[in-house]
This record gives structure tokens, sequence and C-alpha cells, in this order.
């Protein structure tokens, strides 16, 4: 879709009671911007919530991906941004729509840029974790699920086994194959992925208000990077959890970061080498640097949509240094 052809994004009633703007001004007023720049909305799929009568008049939401111009046909490194992954996450789609500009001018300093501001509409309408489930950390199904393109264990001679036999959606098999398909020509040198969790209400973990975010990379750039986005997530009120154990206590955390998860997300397919296909290992560009940027939603003390997206404004303020540190590194 270029510039000059029209945007529209459907009306459909959105969730708003903890301010979040429509699916449609977000879209329409905000990211629609960008067209006007010359980037291009590339649909990468669509989701549709699933009829409870025989008719169901609700629009496929399209899933966007806003591209910037390429001046070169030939494949280049590019910044990617992903934000919206989850529903309940409405801070970081609203962050982006407020620092617009922002985002539009970073190919204009040599970035080129893949930018999926709502990777999950139909949770963000809903205010649901997932497409399929209002909440529910390891039951729904996620539109980044990238289990069926990973390897079940980390051995050599078994490394064509993927850890599930298919895609656990029509919508994630959609996007993973979009990411797999536009990383051979916007190269992932750099990945920020934009996440908020709830603080878990259970009494038994005191620390429930401490985070930890994740990240994949070499152990030089995660050295660099992960100390340097604790400490502004520290700056602004955050409480860190820089070593230990994660809640589960599966996991070690180093300067407030858990370092390439075996999580099956959207972000270890993008920091992987390979990916398996039909029982067969293929190699892909693997990005150099990934940060998951994890906030929290505070439903005991709840903050205002403003203040929960001022701190991803921030960290959106700080891309063009993040990608100095990752392309000279």
């Amino acid at each position: 879709m270029s510039a000059e052809q029209n945007f529209d994004y459907p009306e459909v009633e959105t969730y708003d009671k903890d301010g979040r703007r429509s699916l449609r001004e977000l879209h329409n007023e905000s990211y629609a911007q960008l067209l006007k720049k010359g980037w291009r909305a590339d649909p990468i799929t669509s989701q549709k919530e699933e009829a409870k009568e025989e008719t169901n008049n609700k629009p496929p939401l399209p899933i966007y991906a806003f591209l910037s111009p390429k001046h070169t046909p030939e494949p280049e490194p590019a910044l990617w941004i992903i934000g919206g992954i989850h529903g309940e996450e409405s801070a970081p789609p609203n962050a982006f729509a407020q620092e617009i500009e922002t985002i539009a001018s970073l190919p204009d300093i040599g970035i080129p840029v893949v930018a999926i501001f709502i990777a999950n509409p139909l949770g963000y309408s809903k205010d649901w974790r997932y497409p399929d489930l209002r909440r529910g950390m390891n039951l729904g199904h996620s539109i980044g699920d990238s289990d069926h393109l990973l390897p079940l264990l980390p051995i050599n001679f078994l490394r064509f086994i993927p850890r599930k036999l298919k895609a656990t959606s029509k919508e994630s098999d959609d996007f993973t194959k979009w990411v797999l398909k536009m990383g051979q020509i916007y190269k992932p040198l750099l990945v920020v992925n934009h996440h908020e969790d709830e603080i878990d209400p259970d009494p038994k973990y005191p620390d429930r208000d401490v985070i930890y975010s994740y990240a994949y990379g070499t152990e030089r750039i995660l050295d660099i990077i992960c100390p340097m986005l604790s400490e502004i997530l520290k700056k602004c009120g955050y409480k860190i959890k820089k070593d230990g154990k994660t809640r589960s206590g599966n996991e070690t955390v180093k300067d407030g970061f858990v370092r390439n998860a075996r999580d099956g997300s959207i972000d270890e397919l993008l920091a992987s080498g390979e990916y398996i296909r039909n029982f067969k290992i293929i190699e892909k560009h693997a990005a150099s640097a990934i940060f998951v940027v994890e906030t929290i939603i505070h439903n005991e003390k709840p903050q205002s949509i403003a203040q929960r997206a001022s701190i991803h404004k921030e960290i959106i303020g700080y891309y063009p240094y993040l990608w100095k540190i990752v392309k000279e590194s």
C-alpha cells in the first residue's frame, strides 16, 4: 500500500476503561501519518472474532507492518519495532502514536524501519491477552508463537525436529511466515519489542512489582545495553531485579534481563540463525540484538495510560543510540 492509496482501518468497538485510544484512531490518525512520508503499510494477516451466533458482522482486523522507504533494491539492515503482542498491554501502541514523528524521522538518519505497532488488534480491542483467551499466561495462543519453527532440543542431530508439529493458529503461521520473508529484505539488526505485564496478585510473590526484561544477542552487546536499559527503567520509577532467578526459578537474570531464553517467541525466532521447515534446517539472518522491554500494569495502584506510556516513549527516544551501539559492535 503506497502513500497515494487510501488507508482506512475498520471501525470496531475498543475497550477504553484504561484510557487507550481506539484501533481506528491509532491507525488512521497516527500511524497513517507515515504513509505521507513514503512509508507503506503491508498487511501481514487479519484476525476475526469467532462467531458465537450464526451471523457475526464484526469486520476482520488487519495486522499491519509499516515499512520505511527503501533506497536500494538490495537487502539492508533494519530496526524492527514490535508492540501489542498481548492485548492488555495498551501503553506501547499508544506511545508509538505519540512518538510517530520521532519514528518517522529514523530513516532520515540512516535507520531503515519495520514497525508492527499492534500485532494483536483483536486482543487490544477486547483487553484480552490473547486472541482466544482473556488471561492465562500459558493457555492462550499468541500471534508470535514460533515453536513450530524452532528445534525441540539444542542437539545437532535432532535439530530438525520442531517443538510443535504445526503452528498454534493460522494467524501465528501467517505472522511467522511474513517475518521470515520480510527479514530477507529488511534484515533485522536491532529489534525492540515493547511489553507490559500485569502484577501477579498472588501474595506469595513479595517482589511482584519488581521487573526484569528479556534480551537476545552476544554477551558483548548485552553487557553494554542491558545495564543501560535497566538504569533507564529505574530512573522512571521501576524496581529492577538486577540479578538472580526469575519468579519461576527456571531462568537467570543478569543486569535486569533474562538472556537468550528458549521461550518459543517471535523474539527467539528473530534471534535464531536458522529455522525448521518440513523437518529441514534452513539458515536465515539472525538479528544482532533483541530487547524485550517489560514494564508493569499495577492494578492495585493503577496508573494512567499517559504514565504507563511515558517509559515506552523514553525507550523510543533511545532507538538511534541503541542502533549506533549495535551497528558498531
